[in-house]
């Protein structure tokens, strides 16, 4: 009976290192179907930050550029802001410069007598107060009177001879010019000399 419990136990000592190294192989298959998920978990995840890194990068640069969008927008609005204040009186100063012209007109062929003096001189201090006015604004007058004839600046609707004045001088003012900061408004409508004729 001895060798039948010793079979027995034998047989289950053989079972149960069986049914151990079954455990064992069950267990190494799992870790290593484990590691496999752990891997391939890895790789996704992986993937997804290396994902999620670009789209982090794209938006950051999306806004800088917006950002530099803005900054420009800033800019040039300042800058039309600074062109509407400084030339924005455009239309305005032409107007004025009309009834600057009439009044200057006015002086001119106002008749001289003392009964018209009060008049005349009236009329010359709404002028000098409106032209005073006008260059508040830095609207100036180009009165180019005995200078070289500039195109830029001067409109010549005649030239005449000269034997006083070298070429290209400015004889007569028909219309004085403006400028506003630096910027033609209305050229001055001059006659210009040309080298005098030969006898």
């Amino acid at each position: 009976m001895k060798e039948s419990d010793d079979l027995e136990s034998t047989q289950t000592k053989s079972t149960n290192e069986a049914n151990e190294m079954n455990e064992t192989e069950e267990l190494l298959e799992s870790q290593i179907l484990n590691t496999e998920n752990f891997s391939q978990a890895l790789s996704d995840l992986e993937n997804k930050l290396k994902l999620e890194q670009e789209k982090s990068t794209d938006y950051w640069n999306r806004l800088l550029q917006k950002e530099a969008e803005l900054q420009n927008f800033a800019k040039r609005s300042r800058l039309e802001l600074e062109q509407a204040k400084k030339f924005g009186p455009d239309n305005l100063a032409k107007d004025l410069i009309s009834v600057v012209d009439s009044l200057e007109q006015g002086i001119e062929t106002a008749p001289k007598s003392d009964e018209a003096q009060p008049v005349l001189e009236g009329l010359i201090l709404v002028q000098k107060s409106l032209l005073d006015t006008l260059a508040k604004y830095e609207v100036k007058q180009i009165n180019p009177l005995d200078e070289a004839f500039n195109p830029d600046w001067h409109e010549a609707i005649a030239t005449q001879p000269s034997a006083d004045k070298a070429p290209n001088t400015i004889l007569i003012v028909i219309q004085k010019g403006y400028s506003l900061h630096g910027r033609l408004v209305r050229p001055a409508r001059v006659i210009v000399s040309s080298a005098a004729a030969a006898e």
